[in-house]
């Protein structure tokens, strides 16, 4: 059995990338991943998930360092669901899994409080 491929919580810490920017640039230089085994793992196309990083590499081209141990870590294979968005799935995964609050995912991510509010409240709707 394959261990699942998971990507550290820190990767997210920076102002210049999206989320599946930060994904596809970890798993490409950490992992050293090819895009088609990065496709089969997020259920996306590999063209696709190549120009991602492209674009990902123009605006930050320092490789991840990842130093500090965090609990959290996401799990690549949540992406498959392709009926939300890759934040949408990300923050579902945070809230549901570890029970943490908007405040908590927020600083976790990178993002606003009330970014993560809006986003998971969307992906109850769809979800529903």
């Amino acid at each position: 059995v394959k261990e699942e491929v998971k990507v550290p919580i820190s990767v997210f810490n920076n102002d210049y990338l999206s989320s599946l920017e930060n994904i596809v640039k970890y798993l490409r230089e950490n992992l050293l991943l090819t895009f088609k085994q990065i496709g089969s793992l997020t259920n996306r196309n590999q063209i696709a998930l190549a120009v991602t990083y492209r674009n990902a590499k123009k605006k930050m081209e320092s490789r991840f360092v990842v130093e500090e141990i965090s609990p959290y870590s996401i799990p690549v294979s949540i992406l498959k669901d392709r009926k939300l968005s890759v934040l949408e799935n990300i923050v579902s995964y945070l809230k549901d899994t570890f029970g943490l609050t908007y405040h908590n995912i927020a600083v976790l991510l990178n993002r606003d409080d009330r970014t993560i509010w809006t986003v998971y409240q969307r992906a109850i709707k769809k979800r529903k």
